[in-house]
């Protein structure tokens, strides 16, 4: 009987790390979360090609469209350096952006996990050209277009876990997070997880874009 008991225990220490790693979030494993085992690991490839960084056991809500998603995935290659904004939009135009992205989500919520497609389509709505947002929802790889530009805790996930999806390099990358009338949050992937920047949203940086399924 002890020998048992002993089992069962054993086989409950190990499904419990199969949830631990750089970027995977166990969440509340409470009534319906508790037997949801993913289907990828981290640094698999994804559905749309692209490399799997963060995995959520219970969901997170895609405030875009409100669907519960699991799924973190990276887009295979970066893009080239581009500004935030495009170039001749004045602060007014950041302005109302920031106030928009504000308004639908909140002082600082604009940064959390799942905010990132959201911010993207309010990104485009004033300035449908900017470089950074623009990069990322045109993106068609895996036969997949809901790419988007990721929030800042979505971008800090990806600095996290950057050595299983391999990006061996130091760049600067735009988040869709803001921060003031003419500023943007950006990562640079040599500093250290939640290190993030903020720059005039007509500097250059590079851009990753993401999708949460």
């Amino acid at each position: 009987m002890k020998h048992s008991k002993f089992f069962v225990l054993g086989i409950v220490v190990m499904l419990s790390f199969v949830f631990v790693g750089c970027d995977t979030d166990p969440g509340d494993a409470g009534a319906g979360t508790a037997f949801w085992m993913p289907e990828y690991a981290i640094g698999d490839t994804g559905p749309g090609g692209g490399k799997i960084f963060y995995i959520d056991q219970e969901g997170f809500t895609n405030t875009y469209d409100g669907s519960t998603c699991h799924y973190l995935e990276v887009a295979p290659s970066a893009g080239e350096p581009c500004t935030w904004i495009t170039q001749g939009y004045d602060s007014v135009t950041a302005n109302n952006i920031m106030a928009d992205i504000r308004d639908e989500t909140g002082w600082d919520d604009e940064n959390v996990i799942g905010t990132g497609r959201k911010n993207t389509q309010i990104i485009l709505s004033h300035d449908p050209t900017a470089p950074a947002a623009y990069a990322c929802v045109t993106l068609n790889t895996g036969d997949k277009n809901d790419w988007f530009l990721p929030s800042e805790y979505e971008l800090s996930k990806l600095l996290l876990c950057r050595t299983a999806i391999d990006i061996t390099d130091e760049p600067t990358y735009w988040s869709s997070s803001v921060y003031t009338f003419y500023e943007a949050e950006y990562m640079d992937f040599a500093g250290s997880v939640g290190n993030y920047k903020v720059g005039d949203v007509d500097d250059l940086h590079q851009v990753r874009a993401v999708r949460a399924f």
